[in-house]
């Protein structure tokens, strides 16, 4: 797994107010691809055959992210929902050829994504929460973790310094 840029995101035409959350992919090639949700891409890997390409929209209280895994021409393989957070993607770390781990500002905890390929069953209740869309009965090719940190806190300011 290796930081790419095979995609990035435009605005559709005749783009509804109401979906302006949604933005269309395109390759770097310049052809047009699926439709996802997120107006900013917060990471994106190349996974083998595949990409693996998170996105946001921030709104007015909180950020929504979505993770997607995605084929060379675009087509979405697999999608996870991410929950409501305050903040940005930070502190991506590559655990193994196949896993990632990130966090969000605001929040100690650590988010562990790992990608298979070839795909699993699994109708675990964790699995299936962040999967409520049309991949909600599909193989997971996408499993994400939680490891709960300590409580954020806002950190101090130190004293000025008066040199």
């Amino acid at each position: 797994m290796f930081a790419s840029s095979w995609f990035s995101l435009e605005q559709p035409p005749n783009a509804d107010p109401l979906l302006q959350h949604r933005r269309r992919l395109t390759t770097s090639a310049g052809a047009q691809a699926s439709i996802v949700n997120g107006d900013k891409i917060e990471f994106q890997f190349d996974c083998g055959g595949c990409t693996l390409l998170a996105t946001s929209y921030d709104h007015y209280d909180n950020c929504a992210h979505w993770i997607y895994l995605l084929a060379r021409d675009g087509k979405i393989l697999d999608q996870v929902d991410m929950p409501d957070v305050f903040g940005f993607v930070q502190d991506i770390q590559l655990v193994a050829e196949n896993e990632l781990a990130f966090g969000y500002f605001g929040t100690n905890d650590r988010w562990h994504l790992a990608v298979i390929e070839a795909g699993v069953w699994s109708y675990a209740r964790d699995a299936l929460a962040t999967r409520m869309n049309r991949f909600l009965l599909s193989k997971r090719r996408l499993m994400l973790r939680r490891v709960q940190g300590a409580p954020w806190v806002v950190p101090e300011a130190g004293p000025a310094s008066t040199t």
